[in-house]
């Protein structure tokens, strides 16, 4: 029976909750990862994902409609805001463009330096999901799948010894170490 330590990637990518967003995302995307645990030190302190730092950038409304950035970017006050009446979209695109050269309208800059102002513990999620590396890969992915996660944290007496991601359960599948059982895909 294939077991978590057979299938999880030991010693994990970790990120620090003091990191910028910014900084975080490169480190993820440079890795070709997902998410990441966050550790302080030696502890544990959470997780963060790529999705959790867009669902953050989502939820910031200045970033989302204007910039309102306070360096220059357009606010509703300078009637800098997205109109609804499309005849105007294209006048304040032009408004909001640099035009010396080629460059990228100032919300857009607003939003590339909010993820330099905002660390990785605003957005991570505190509460972690972890499982021992001997656990059976089937009882882990049942973890996964009724926790709405696509990583687990794996611990051994406390300390961070590994993570498994979906991923890493569908590459071992692929190689034939794992055999479905005979229910896989139903859903009842």
């Amino acid at each position: 029976m294939l077991i978590v330590r057979d299938v999880m990637r030991a010693g994990p990518l970790t990120l620090e909750p003091e990191e910028s967003l910014r900084a975080a995302v490169d480190v993820l995307i440079a890795s070709g990862s997902g998410g990441a645990p966050v550790v302080s030190g030696d502890q544990l302190v959470g997780v963060v994902s790529l999705s959790d730092i867009l669902a953050f950038e989502a939820e910031v409304p200045e970033l989302a409609m204007y910039g309102g950035d306070g360096a220059g970017g357009a606010t509703p006050e300078d009637g800098g805001y997205l109109p609804e009446d499309t005849d105007t979209d294209a006048a304040w695109h032009t408004d909001n463009w640099e035009l010396d050269g080629f460059r990228f309208p100032s919300f857009v800059q607003a939003e590339w330096e909010a993820l330099e102002e905002h660390s990785v513990a605003e957005v991570m999620t505190r509460t972690v999901i972890s499982v021992p590396p001997g656990m059976p890969i089937r009882e882990a992915a049942e973890i996964m799948d009724r926790a709405g996660v696509h990583r687990l944290v794996v611990t051994e007496h406390g300390a961070l010894v590994g993570v498994l991601s979906a991923r890493d359960i569908v590459h071992a599948l692929a190689r034939g170490e794992i055999v479905p059982a005979p229910e896989f895909g139903r859903r009842d």
